[in-house]
């Protein structure tokens, strides 16, 4: 085994190991961005559903105007 051949070999796993901290760190980020996103948005305009817009007093209304109906 010559020089090259020695140092190519502890070159690989070295690149492996900053490949893998650099997708890491790109999770952690986007993670990281999703929760922070999550506790600033004041208002959803988008419409997604995920804002957790139930109104409960909505749904409640609804229940009794279809129990009264019923009976």
């Amino acid at each position: 085994m010559n020089f090259y051949q020695a140092r190519t070999i502890n070159f690989v796993p070295m690149v492996q190991n900053l490949i893998i901290l650099l997708l890491f760190g790109a999770a952690v980020a986007y993670l990281g961005r999703q929760v922070w996103r999550s506790f600033r948005s004041g208002t959803c305009a988008s419409g997604c559903g995920k804002c957790s817009a139930v109104d409960f007093a909505q749904l409640e209304r609804k229940i009794k105007e279809k129990q009264s109906a019923s009976a």
